[in-house]
Formats: C-alpha cells, sequence, structure tokens
C-alpha cells in the first residue's frame, strides 16, 4: 500500500503533495487562478423579432398540421424545467399552461399558451371570440335597426359567432351597413341590407376579384333540415331525375368512339339543364349497375346530352347496329345535397318546390353550419350552387373534395338524415356569423336597418402581428449543474440570461468580469429548496364592509362545504398549477385588523378521492375524526351520482357492481366509482382509503373501480378483478375522469377552527405551499452541484444563493477543504461574505440572531417574519464568525450590504457579491503573490452606514472577516484574510494560501513524468534536480523567497514510493509598517 499520508487503502499510482506551516507567484497568464461563480440562472430567448405577422410565423417543424400556422414555436434548448417557463410577447408576461401533447384540438382559452415541457415545442392561443358583457358582440347604441347576430350553440361547433382562421390576430371588428335596398315608399327592405366588416388590424377583405366582401342581412335557420345519403351514391344518394319521370335515355356513341363496347354519353329527351336538379358530379345509374360520374349536360333545343367523365358505360347487347342503347331504366343521383324540409316535395320535371323556400342565387358563397345530429357530424359547409329554393349543394368548408359523414338512405330514400338544425352564415375569412333582419313567425317585429349602424365583434388571439416580438425565459435540464468556461459575460449571459437579483449567476459573473477576470467557469445550480407559492384566498374585510371570511350561517356547528372550501387559483406567473404538492404541507394565515397570523391545523392527506363528493367533503367538514384539520382537494369532477347501498361481488373471475340508486348506461363505460364507505362479510365498516384499498387490492391505492362493462341498468362489470366477495352497503359516488376541464385544487378546512375563533368572519386568509410544478426541482445546500465541481479544476469557488445562505457556505468551505486534501489534489478556496441582515455585533459574536429573523435572511422559511413563527425569540442562531468558518479555505467578506445598478436600477444586494467582484481582480492578478489587501474592487457602491469605528473593523478583522471601505465606484479592501485561526501567518495570507497550492501543483506536475519509470541510480538525483529546478524558477518568479533541504529517497514502507522533501519560505506580503521615532538630541 501507498504510504502517503492522509490516505488509506489503495490508490491508483500518481504524484502526491502536502505542504506544512513551519512553527517559527510567479508571473503566470491570466486566468491561471480560475473562478468559478455558482448561481441561479435564467435563459432568456428571442423567438421571433419582428415577427411578420398574418400567421406566417409558426415553425412548420413542430406543428401537429404540418404547417406554421402562425401558433407554433420551439425553445431552442429543450427539455426545460418544470413550471420555470415564461413567455413574454412585447415584454408582456403571458398566462400559460404545461401540457404533454400539443395537437390540433387546442386548449382552454383561459391561458394565453401551452408548453411541451420534454420537447421546448410552444402554441399560442388561437383566435376566439372576446365576450362582450356576456355576449359575443355588441351593437352601436345609434344603431336605428334592431336587427342583431343571432348567437347561439351548433353541435359540436360551438357558437354560430365564430372565427374562420385560427390564426387571425387580436383585433376588433366593425360590422357597418353600408346599403339598404328601399322600396316605393323608400323605406328599406328587410333582409336586403348590406355590411361590410374592417378589422383594426387586418382593415378591410377583398375577394379573388380584388372587391370588398360583404355581408347580408338575410340569415335563416331552421331545424327540419336533410341531406342525402352518401356511402354508394349511386345506392344512398338522392334521385334528382330518374327514367320513370324523363322516359327513355339512349346510351350512344359518339362519332369517332373507338370503344365500341363502352360510351361516355346518354342522351335524355328534354331539358335537365333547365330543369336546375342535375349538376356535373352527380352520378348516372343504369339499369341499376354503379354510378357513371357526370361530366358535363348540354341542351340542343330538344333533349339533354350528358357527358360522363369517363367511357365506361357499357353497351347492352340489345344495342342497334349503330351502337346505341335505349332504356327506360335510368336515375340519376346526388350525394352532396341539403334539403330545407324534406316533406316538401319537388316536381320532377321543373324541379320546384311544392312551396317556396328561403334559398336564391344569392346563397351561393354562403357558409351553412350544421349542427349534427344522428348519422350527421357538426361541420362547416359552402354552398357551391343552388337547385331550388329549398335545395343547396354544398361542400366542406376549405375542401371541395369533402362532404357530409358517410352514411346510407336509412331514412327515406335517398335521404341519410333528417330533422337537423342549419344556419345560413357568411364569412370574409376571418369571422363567421349572420345577420338577422327578417323576424320568423310568431317573433317580434324588427326595425329594418339604417345606413351606419354598427356592430362589434372582439377578437382574443395570441397569434403575432407584424412587429410583435415574443421571447422566453426559461431553465434547460442541459444547463443544469453542467460548469462551461466563458471569456466574456456576452457568451455566459446567451447561455444563463441578463443579470437580475434572480439571476445569482449572472449577476456574479458580469462583476467578476467588471473586475479583470479574463474568464469565469459558470455552474448553474438548482434553488437549495423548493420555491413556495403565497396566494391570498380571501382579502380581509375593508372599511366598506366588502371581503372578508363570511363565517357560517348559524355559528359553526352549521358550517357548509361552501363555507370552508376556499378555490386556490392558478398563478399567473411562472406556469405553476396552483396545486399543492402531496407530499409538503400548506401554511396557512388569517388575517384580522391588519395582523397576521400563521395557524396551525392538523393536515390530512391531499387529493383523497374519497373526498370529491359534497357528502364526503361534508363529513370532512364535520366529523370529529377530522377535528381541527386541513387538507386539500380536486374540484370540478363531473361526479354523475352517488348512493349508500351498492354491493360487489366476484363471480367466474368477473366483480361486478350493483346497485338501484343508478341507471347505468353504454356511455358510463370508462367512467369511475370511488367507494367512501364498505362492510365486509365479517360486519366491520371500512371507511379509510387504506382499509378500502387493502380489502379490495391488497394493496394502498385510490379507492377506485373503473367501469368495464354494463350488465343492466343497475349492474356493471369492473375492470379489476376483486379475489374476495361480499362487499355490502358500499357507500359510493359516480364520476367521469375525462371531464378535468373545472379541476382545480381546494383547500378544506375543518369547522372547529372556526368554533375555535382562530378563523372569524371578516378575517382575510393567505396561504403559502410548494406547487406541484416546483416540487421535485431543488438541490439541498447544492450537494448535487459542488458533487459535479469535484471533476473540474477551479482555485476559486464564489457560491451565490439565494436561500438557505449560510448552509451552502458551510458545504462550499467543505467542498474546498476536501477537494484540497492530498488525495483529491484540485486545491480552491471558497470566496463567501455576509448577507443582508447579519450584523456586524451577530459576526463577532456580541448578539445572537432570532429564528424568525434567519428566515427571512436565509430566504427559505416564508415571506415574512409572520411566516416563520413570529415571535418567536427563544430559538437564536449564533452568527458568529470564527465559530461557523474557521478554514484556510475560506474568504469571508464584509459588508453585509452594496447596492449595484441592475439593469438600470440601484438595487440592493447581499454583500457576499463583493466575493465575485474579488474573484475577478484575483483572477486578473498574473502575480498570486500581490495580496489582496488594499486592493480597490469595482462595479458597486457602500453605503454610509457600513462605515464602522476602527475598534469595530478590527474586532472583524480578528474573527476573520475581510472587510473592504467606501470608495468612489467601489470598496477597499482592508486586509485580505482567510477565516483561518490557526495563528500562522501562512493560513491567513491569502496570496501565501496561493503560493502554496502553486509550489504543490508545480511540483507534482514536475514529477509526474516519473511515474512509470524503473528505479536506478540516476533517480534520485535526476528528482532532485527536477525539485530544485522548480524552486528555483519560483524564487526568480517572486513567488519563493528561498527554499532549502531538497531530500528525494525511497519509502521504507512501499519501495514503489520515492519521497521528495523540502522547505521553502512564500514570498509574504506587506501588511505593516513600523516607524521607530525617537527625538531629541544625544
Amino acid at each position: 500500500m501507498a504510504n502517503i499520508p492522509g490516505i488509506s487503502g489503495y490508490v491508483q499510482p500518481g504524484v502526491f503533495a502536502r505542504d506544512r506551516v513551519s512553527s517559527r507567484g510567479v508571473s503566470l497568464s491570466g486566468g491561471l487562478r480560475l473562478a468559478c461563480i455558482m448561481g441561479e440562472g435564467l435563459r432568456e430567448e428571442i423567438i421571433v423579432s419582428p415577427a411578420v405577422g398574418g400567421g406566417r410565423d409558426g415553425l412548420a417543424s413542430v406543428s401537429p398540421t404540418g404547417s406554421g400556422d402562425g401558433r407554433f414555436f420551439k425553445l431552442s434548448s429543450a427539455p426545460v424545467i418544470s413550471g420555470r417557463t415564461e413567455l413574454y410577447l412585447n415584454n408582456s408576461l403571458l398566462f400559460g399552461i404545461q401540457e404533454t401533447v400539443i395537437d390540433t384540438a387546442g386548449f382552454d382559452q383561459g391561458f394565453d399558451y401551452r408548453i411541451n415541457i420534454e420537447t421546448g415545442v410552444i402554441e399560442l392561443q388561437g383566435a376566439s371570440i372576446g365576450d362582450q358583457d356576456g355576449r359575443r358582440y355588441s351593437a352601436s347604441a345609434l344603431n336605428v335597426g334592431t336587427g342583431f347576430l343571432p348567437s347561439g350553440i351548433c353541435g359540436t361547433l360551438g357558437d354560430i359567432i365564430s372565427i374562420v382562421d385560427e390564426n387571425a390576430p387580436a383585433e376588433r371588428w366593425t360590422i357597418k351597413c353600408v346599403s339598404v335596398i328601399r322600396d316605393d315608399n323608400g323605406d328599406p327592405i328587410p333582409g336586403r341590407s348590406t355590411f361590410t366588416a374592417v378589422g383594426s388590424v387586418s382593415g378591410q377583405i377583398n375577394d379573388d376579384s380584388g372587391r370588398p366582401v360583404t355581408f347580408s342581412s338575410s340569415y335563416y335557420t331552421s331545424s327540419a333540415g336533410a341531406v342525402s345519403g352518401n356511402k354508394v351514391t349511386s345506392d344512398h344518394g338522392l334521385v334528382v331525375a330518374a327514367g320513370a319521370d324523363w322516359g327513355e335515355g339512349v346510351a350512344t356513341l359518339r362519332a369517332g368512339d373507338q370503344t365500341v363496347g363502352t360510351t361516355d354519353t346518354f342522351v335524355i329527351n328534354g331539358n335537365l339543364i333547365a330543369q336546375g336538379q342535375v349538376l356535373p358530379g352527380d352520378e348516372l345509374c343504369v339499369d341499376g349497375y354503379v354510378g357513371h360520374e357526370i361530366d358535363s349536360l348540354a341542351f340542343d333545343g330538344s333533349a339533354t346530352t350528358i357527358t360522363l367523365t369517363s367511357d365506361s358505360l357499357e353497351l347492352s347487347l340489345e344495342a342497334d347496329e349503330g351502337g346505341s342503347w335505349t332504356t327506360a331504366g335510368w336515375d340519376i343521383r346526388a350525394s352532396n345535397v341539403l334539403i330545407d324540409d324534406e316533406a316538401v316535395p319537388h316536381d320532377a320535371l321543373t324541379g320546384t318546390p311544392d312551396t317556396e323556400g328561403s334559398f336564391s342565387s344569392a346563397s351561393v358563397g354562403k357558409i351553412v353550419a350544421l349542427c349534427g345530429a344522428g348519422n350527421v357530424d357538426s361541420g362547416l359547409f359552402k354552398v357551391s350552387a343552388v337547385t331550388s329554393s329549398r335545395r343547396l349543394r354544398v361542400h366542406k368548408l376549405g375542401d371541395k373534395t369533402a362532404g357530409f359523414s358517410e352514411m346510407e338512405d336509412s331514412l327515406n330514400e335517398g335521404i341519410g338524415q333528417n330533422g337537423l338544425e342549419f344556419h345560413m352564415l357568411e364569412t370574409n375569412g376571418v369571422l363567421l356569423f349572420g345577420i338577422k333582419e327578417i323576424a320568423a313567425a310568431g317573433e317580434e317585429v324588427i326595425t329594418p336597418f339604417e345606413v351606419g349602424d354598427k356592430f362589434f365583434i372582439d377578437i382574443n388571439s395570441r397569434i403575432l402581428k407584424a412587429g410583435d416580438e415574443l421571447s422566453a425565459k426559461y431553465i434547460s435540464e442541459l444547463d443544469m449543474n453542467d460548469p462551461e468556461f466563458f471569456d466574456s459575460a456576452i457568451q455566459l449571459q446567451a447561455k444563463h440570461g441578463g443579470p437580475s437579483t434572480g439571476n445569482t449567476l449572472s449577476l456574479g459573473a458580469q462583476m467578476a468580469f467588471e473586475n479583470g477576470a479574463p474568464g469565469v467557469l459558470a455552474m448553474q445550480c438548482k434553488p437549495p429548496v423548493p420555491r413556495r407559492t403565497s396566494v391570498t384566498l380571501i382579502e380581509e374585510i375593508d372599511s366598506n364592509g366588502d371581503g372578508g371570511f363570511a363565517g357560517c350561517t348559524g355559528g359553526a356547528a352549521n358550517c357548509e362545504v361552501d363555507d370552508l372550501k376556499l378555490i386556490i387559483p392558478r398563478p399567473i406567473t411562472g406556469l405553476r398549477s396552483g396545486r399543492p404538492s402531496g407530499g409538503t404541507s400548506v401554511n396557512i394565515f388569517s388575517v384580522r385588523n391588519g395582523v397576521e397570523n400563521q395557524i396551525f391545523p392538523n393536515k390530512t392527506g391531499f387529493y383523497n378521492t374519497q373526498l370529491e363528493s359534497e357528502v364526503t367533503q361534508l363529513d370532512f367538514v364535520s366529523s370529529s375524526d377530522f377535528s381541527f384539520g386541513y387538507t386539500v382537494i380536486n374540484t370540478g369532477f363531473d361526479v354523475i351520482g352517488s348512493g349508500l347501498n351498492g354491493s360487489l361481488a366476484t363471480e367466474s373471475g368477473t366483480t361486478t357492481f350493483s346497485t338501484l340508486e343508478l341507471d347505468f348506461d353504454a356511455e358510463h363505460i370508462g367512467y369511475e366509482i370511488v367507494i367512501t364507505s364498505m362492510e365486509n362479510a365479517g360486519g366491520d365498516v371500512l371507511s379509510s382509503a387504506l382499509e378500502i384499498s387493502t380489502a379490495l387490492f391488497d394493496e394502498e391505492k385510490d379507492p377506485v373501480l373503473i367501469i368495464g362493462g354494463i350488465v343492466s341498468d343497475a349492474e356493471v362489470s369492473v375492470l379489476d378483478t376483486i379475489a374476495l366477495a361480499g362487499f355490502e352497503d358500499v357507500q359510493f359516488f359516480v364520476r367521469n375522469p375525462a371531464d378535468t376541464t373545472n379541476v382545480d385544487a381546494a383547500l378544506l378546512l375543518h369547522r372547529d377552527l372556526v368554533g375555535s375563533g382562530v378563523i372569524a368572519q371578516g378575517d382575510g386568509i393567505r396561504i403559502s405551499y410548494i406547487d406541484e410544478n416546483d416540487a421535485d426541482f431543488f438541490d439541498t445546500n447544492w450537494f448535487s452541484a459542488l458533487e459535479v465541481l469535484e471533476a473540474h479544476n477551479a482555485q476559486m469557488l464564489v457560491p451565490l444563493p439565494n436561500q438557505s445562505i449560510s448552509s451552502i457556505f458551510r458545504a462550499a468551505v467543505s467542498h474546498c477543504e476536501n477537494m484540497s486534501t492530498i488525495a483529491n489534489q484540485k486545491e480552491r478556496m471558497a470566496l463567501i461574505g455576509a448577507q443582508r441582515g447579519v450584523t456586524t455585533a451577530a459576526l463577532i459574536g456580541q448578539e445572537e440572531i432570532a429564528v424568525e429573523d434567519i428566515g427571512i435572511i436565509e430566504g427559505i422559511q416564508g415571506d415574512d417574519p409572520e411566516e416563520v413563527l413570529s415571535g418567536n425569540i427563544e430559538d437564536l442562531v449564533n452568527f458568529k464568525l470564527n465559530d461557523n468558518y474557521t478554514s484556510n479555505r475560506a474568504v469571508f467578506f464584509w459588508p453585509d450590504e452594496i447596492v449595484r445598478s441592475i439593469n438600470g436600477t440601484n438595487t440592493k444586494i447581499h454583500g457576499f457579491y463583493t466575493a465575485a467582484a474579488a474573484a475577478g481582480w484575483l483572477s486578473a492578478t498574473q502575480n498570486i503573490a500581490i495580496p489582496l489587501t488594499h486592493k480597490t474592487l469595482s462595479g458597486f457602491s457602500i453605503l454610509r452606514d457600513k462605515m464602522l469605528r476602527d475598534v469595530t473593523k478590527n474586532s472583524l478583522g480578528s474573527v476573520g472577516a475581510t472587510m473592504l471601505v467606501p470608495v468612489t465606484g467601489g470598496g477597499k479592501v482592508l486586509a485580505g484574510r482567510t477565516t483561518s485561526t490557526s495563528g500562522f501567518v501562512e493560513d491567513e495570507e491569502i496570496s501565501v494560501m496561493f503560493i502554496r497550492d502553486r509550489v504543490k501543483q508545480n511540483l507534482r506536475d514536475a514529477m509526474r513524468s516519473f511515474i512509470g519509470r524503473v528505479q536506478d541510480e540516476n533517480t534520485v538525483p535526476l528528482m532532485g534536480l527536477r525539485a530544485q529546478s522548480v524552486m528555483s524558477g519560483m524564487i526568480s518568479q517572486g513567488l519563493v523567497s528561498s527554499y532549502k533541504d531538497i531530500t528525494v529517497e525511497r519509502d521504507k514502507v512501499d519501495p514503489r514510493q520515492m519521497n521528495v522533501f523540502l522547505r521553502f519560505v512564500p514570498a509574504y506580503p506587506i501588511n505593516y509598517v513600523y516607524i521607530d521615532i525617537e527625538v531629541g538630541i544625544q
């Protein structure tokens, strides 16, 4: 085994060195004393600037549609940390949500954007109609006409006042009447007014011909709509002409047709074009054969010639010598017909309905909102042709090749679905709406419009407009605990973000660069404790009697769930979920007469599925089992019913649940049965989630059964098979797990808190908690970060925490001591300092600090003293410097507070930031023998209240503090020293410590080439000469004053080990000059 002091057990071959202080630098390239700045960072990224607008800024590669859509973007460094992304539009913070899937389904319009934190993909909220006092539009108070924009839900389409272009920008549209048609008396004719739509951003939209898109006041709706079958047009389409009405048709060869067995021509006597029901695209069916698509129709004065799209009509064996074949067994069918009331017949020859409808040639180009029912899905369809006042030809909006949902004509011949509601609307490519000016039968008379009448529609949207800037601040997982060298602040800030009080890494690095650092090793750390979220649930009652806890009608004994269930709002910043993490506690405060007091109720486990119904919540509020307690519950699940008398049975491997209290249907498959209580075969009542789940599943889990099938109205099978049977008197509720639209978290309190007076009527209530999105993002005392740094070389460590400050400083000092051992060979020093609020008396040891104040100083327990055990003066903390940091590997800077201009604002920050400035100066100083004493550090100001008496300065120095005094633009170091209390100058002087480290490093480097050689008679002299050369060089470089007693010998324990010994005197700094003056003449 190697015989090296400080190392036990096996060690890999290498060169090791130690130095000892006897009792009685060299000119280096900049940056060899490398400073590692440790702190929290926040990436800043410009995603788009300036935006092109018009939906042209999105990133097609991340869009679920394959096009940018103006909404989809991607952060450059993903995955990102949960809950830490901030998205800004023109420097305004947006409100977002985290989701794992970003697809075409959209998301809750209450949010401005959503982000997938694994991929970094962002989707901005698309366009939607803005609310105007509960309506989707507003009318000018000066309008003459009383017409309006109809509004209402149309199947799955939503409201009929809607958006066609999801990439429309946020703007206000003005819908203005520009003309009216008048009768002979000069009165406006209802339904004949014309409107334009002008957007505040988009302006006037023109059609393909360059004419302004206009809207008419001819809105129409019906609930008697019907659509043609379309699964197989020749079998299920609507018959629009037939041989039974028109007589025989003739399939004939055209002149020059070379395919004598087939033809594309069919001739019918009469004028099908004038009849108006047959259009190109319809299918001709002859003698029941498969249909042939019609390409065109032509009338020659006596007969209509139908030309097919293909030469596919087979000629019968009965064809005459000329190739013609006559048959009466033909019909023409259409699959894209919308009918207004199929009960009104059409004349087969004229194509006109028995009673006139509301369609006209003006209907072409309008949009039909089909509300869907039965076989037909809801959808928007564009009118391509009008074949009668009751029949339209339509296609899917945006796709001329698509039509209705596929269906047979199962209701009536040619009819796929009837009894449909539809609305005739108009669009300019952005908005979709109708304007109603004609009152239906039984409706109130509508006053016609006049020119100048206006309506207003607002669009809410986060789609970028021209010139917009979209930016983000976030934390990339790739940046965490990933030390990287930077030789400029600009490069560092490109990765870790700009300096701020929250971005301690960039702030400290900036100060290091300002003081000359040629480079820094930047280490972005996690926060040492999870972030806490503070939110006021109820404001204290004000002087007007508004606000405050409402209390319970009839006293605490009559408290209801609604009295004691307080919804926790989702915070606007930081992508927090508004849901306290289940493994943590919620700090609860009552506010009375402006004074905040923390209360300490008993916690019951959060998010208990048994507490998602009003019945079980009432039990929690009132039961003595939860006395003086609180919990956090889910809200908003769709509970379809509950009961007290269910039963569970298992037979042939299938478990069924039965009850007469609910009527089960097929739609309930997949719903969840939550069991709140049950009785086993032995008569024992099981009521806790643990008891129930253990009995059902033999493990601890939510007492939830999933419905797998419907046996009868009163019985369902469940997916889980339960080995035991015979559970009776099952108390339960059934919920729809898919309906999570309104699921929030709520604080649920026990009524004892009201009965005891802890919470009283008029009180305010505030809570602080650790959000679910924040619960896992922390690194206690930066242990993981410091562990990563064990593999990296840095001579100075500058930790800049915002929380757990003292603990992190202690961990950093311990790290430096450990890394400076003989075994680890990575000598370094921790540069730390005083945090705001730690007084000089506390550092000297003249006073201790109360724990509630330490909570504020350390930044961990709460937001204010009331949250850290207000008034507790018994628990005191000792901040005396030489009781906490007594190491030659630590430098502790004072004052406790400095002022620095951060982004143009003078800001008070912790005094330990001077350590970053000192690290920059030391890193820039090429000669490591030059002491820090009496050097000026820049980039900050020290306020006048930090100017101390000499006796206090000396007291601070005696306990190991390196003190700065104010000078213009910075601070001057009085005496640079470590916190060592060994009494040896060589341990106290910063410069001497660096020289000692350099001597060891240089000797190790010099001797490393001997590792792996064979010992011979030249080994000892060569190693001695190498040591002598190193030490002579250090004398010439001004690091060492003298050296002697170089000896080299083989170790007496392990013959494979060579021991080198020497003594040296470092270059000491001048700290004191004593002038002894004798006055008088001898």
